[in-house]
């Protein structure tokens, strides 16, 4: 009998409001990258910052936004503010900032933006393409946004 095992990834992108130049659909690279209490925050050259945030040791939530500040999970697909994260480590190995569990990796690749993740054994299974991440100006119940 196999075991199955389950892994799950929070991808959520909460985008802030643009404020300024912020130019959009353009690869960015990563200009810099501090280690926070519950995970890595990436400086983005184009003024942006994302952050992998440990939420348990199967869970690494992202999020990409133009504000100063990283906002609190909100709406119907995260429930919860505040999170055990567990034993986790985040390093910048030259070309990429990881932020690893027992269970599973996150990377962003400094040259492009580009996020990918991979199992505890180390095979992709989830990828972002280079340059593929876009902004589009929304309004949204009367408030202008991003998506």
């Amino acid at each position: 009998m196999k075991k199955s095992f389950s892994m799950a990834i929070l991808l959520s992108s909460i985008i802030g409001m643009c404020a300024g130049n912020f130019s959009h659909g353009q690869a960015q690279t990563v200009t810099s990258f501090s280690k926070e209490s519950d995970g890595a925050l990436c400086q983005m050259s184009n003024g942006a910052r994302l952050k992998l945030q440990v939420c348990a040791g199967n869970i690494i939530r992202v999020v990409y936004t133009t504000r100063t500040t990283i906002p609190s999970p909100q709406g119907l697909v995260v429930a919860r503010s505040s999170f055990d994260p567990g034993t986790w480590d985040a390093t910048d190995n030259g070309t990429a900032i990881v932020v690893t569990t027992p269970q599973i990796s996150a990377s962003v690749t400094k040259s492009n933006g580009a996020i990918s993740f991979t199992n505890a054994s180390g095979t992709t299974v989830c990828s972002e393409l280079a340059g593929g991440r876009t902004l589009t100006a929304v309004t949204k119940g009367g408030a202008p946004g991003f998506s």
